[in-house]
């Protein structure tokens, strides 16, 4: 993911009773939190995203949460 993608996003386990989750609603990638400690010059890649939905920003990696590029800043 890079900061400008528009995504959708949704947690990669399935309900308790095996239905798939919905998908979010189309999310604005902000930026990235790298963890502590890292100089930010380092690309780090399981550090927490930052995506702007419905009006609140929203908090979420790419390991727990299954993502879908609907647009992308490499298209532009």
């Amino acid at each position: 993911m890079q900061r400008g993608d528009l995504i959708q996003f949704r947690l990669n386990f399935p309900w308790s009773n095996g239905r798939e989750r919905a998908w979010s609603d189309p999310a604005l990638v902000m930026h990235q939190e790298d963890p502590e400690g890292y100089p930010p010059e380092v690309d780090i890649a399981d550090g927490l995203w930052i995506v702007f939905m419905k009006g609140h920003e929203c908090v979420i990696d790419e390991g727990n949460y299954e993502i879908q590029h609907l647009t992308n800043t490499l298209q532009h």
